[in-house]
């Protein structure tokens, strides 16, 4: 348990970024050669780094904490240091020599290292846009919808709604409009503790249009998730991150890296050549088609007219509203609306 807790001041970026959402801890321990603890590193501390336009490949040790709060051995009881993690809402404390020497933790009485959930508000509801066509996982679509289109031996859309439910999350907005015939009678024959509401579209609304048919009684933050996208991340981090930034949408976007497979030629204004670059990789935060959006900015939307995604972003921008960005580790992000990005979730489900 406690490797899961450390990392070293060499770390990267990007893999501390994967370290976080793969577990439910919300800062690692930082400890340099000798094992002396020198810092922590907390998901803000990262994703700040992200959205500040840090190289991923480059080590933490500009970006966490150089001033931890931790316990000197022998030199505290088990009910300070319960009060101490309760008032810093801290998870649990290192515990260090008397030359700051790492030699174990204390875990607050919640802990659990396996929990990945926890409850978000009671009346937290998600929608679930599903009412495209699919055409780029053809032939499958050519018979199902594409939130049926099977992961593991299960729907996508599964997938998408077990992961809520496992934050307490019980009613779902979903907008049909291609094959939805198909979509009713699939959730007829299945029971599950969970409440699902269909919104239809009479005609194609585009990626953002449905969310305007949604009820207008809505009045907590929603979720809003693309049918094609199952995200493995911590959803009560993200709902807090939108609450903090006073955000009135937050885009949840994947840290994603392209390398392009020839040498790039740089040259000066007449032609000459400068250097060439050998398969350079650039790194890009991607919109993953996962949102939290607040009530008052889908009122924005004019209902039963055609919107895509990212002219809604643009119109709420535009009042002067704030969208902010939740980014998360590349590995975190599966993408299952087209076929190369279907066998690579297919082989990572099977991991």
């Amino acid at each position: 348990m406690l490797k899961s807790l450390i990392v070293h001041k060499d770390l990267k970026l990007i893999d501390a970024l994967k370290r976080l959402d793969e577990s439910a801890l919300r800062y690692l321990l930082v400890l340099d050669k000798n094992s002396i603890l020198v810092g922590s590193l907390s998901d803000g501390d990262v994703r700040r780094a992200i959205l500040s336009g840090a190289d991923l490949n480059h080590d933490i040790g500009n970006f966490y904490m150089k001033d931890p709060i931790y316990l000197k051995k022998n030199s505290f009881n088990q009910s300070h240091a319960q009060e101490l993690m309760t008032s810093k809402s801290l998870m649990y404390l290192p515990i260090v020599d008397e030359s700051n020497k790492f030699v174990d933790i204390i875990k607050s009485e919640s802990f659990n290292e396996n929990k990945k959930t926890s409850s978000l508000p009671k009346n937290c509801t998600v929608a679930i846009m599903a009412g495209g066509i699919g055409s780029r996982l053809e032939p499958f679509t050519s018979i199902l919808p594409k939130p049926l289109v099977p992961i593991n031996g299960k729907p996508v859309i599964d997938h998408i709604i077990e992961n809520f439910m496992g934050y307490g999350v019980k009613k779902f907005f979903i907008s049909v409009k291609y094959k939805a015939r198909i979509m009713r009678a699939y959730f007829e024959e299945i029971e599950l503790e969970r409440k699902i509401i269909f919104v239809e579209e009479e005609k194609p609304l585009g990626t953002a249009g449905s969310l305007s048919l949604l009820p207008k009684t809505i009045s907590d933050p929603i979720f809003v998730t693309n049918c094609d996208v199952i995200l493995s991340m911590n959803y009560q981090e993200c709902y807090d991150f939108h609450l903090n930034g006073k955000f009135s949408m937050t885009i949840v976007a994947a840290v994603k890296k392209y390398r392009i497979p020839y040498g790039s030629c740089e040259l000066d204004s007449d032609g000459t050549l400068l250097k060439i670059t050998e398969k350079p990789e650039y790194q890009h935060i991607v919109n993953t088609g996962f949102y939290v959006i607040n009530p008052s900015a889908l009122k924005l939307l004019p209902d039963g007219q055609h919107v895509d995604m990212d002219k809604f972003i643009q119109q709420i921008h535009s009042k002067g509203l704030k969208v902010g960005v939740f980014p998360v580790s590349e590995d975190s992000y599966h993408d299952v609306g087209e076929w190369h990005e279907y066998n690579n979730t297919i082989q990572s489900f099977d991991v």
